[in-house]
């Protein structure tokens, strides 16, 4: 879809029992941390390229997942998760850390990366109010989907 934001990746499934607690929204996607690596491989099996043909062919089926963490709160995410998590971006503001938030994707990391080698500008994402509760929500959003992209 166009429009005079840009070109908007949808998700197929907001109204669901899952996402009806959490707003979904618009987000422009260089304003998202992406906080994982991209990953070509997963556990030994082609990923990335199959994500991409998946979306590009079905679509976005769930929103991503992010949540608006401090950056004090992110730097502690790296020193736990290390070379899982992407590096931080550089701030250079001089604001507090404390009081600076920073929205980061949970849960999507992967497809808002398709998302933007497609061509999109902005993509859904369901906002959560912690990362904790976005790790949670990743293994329920993908429970019945073992044997798709989404």
């Amino acid at each position: 879809m166009m429009t005079m934001q840009g070109k908007i990746l949808r998700s197929k499934f907001t109204q669901s029992k899952l996402w009806n607690q959490y707003p979904v929204q618009v987000f422009p996607i260089q304003d998202i941390f992406i906080s994982v690596p991209k990953t070509d491989v997963l556990r030994g099996k082609p990923f990335y390229k199959l994500l991409l043909e998946d979306i590009e062919r079905d679509g976005l089926h769930f929103p991503i997942l992010v949540a608006d963490p401090t950056r004090s709160e992110l730097r502690k995410k790296k020193k736990q998760y290390k070379k899982r998590m992407s590096d931080l971006p550089e701030w250079n503001d001089g604001l507090d850390e404390n009081m600076q938030r920073q929205w980061t994707v949970w849960g999507g990391s992967q497809r808002i990366r398709v998302a933007k080698d497609l061509g999109y500008t902005h993509i859904d994402c369901a906002i959560i109010p912690t990362l904790d509760e976005a790790r949670t929500l990743q293994g329920k959003m993908r429970a019945p989907f073992t044997q798709r992209y989404y």
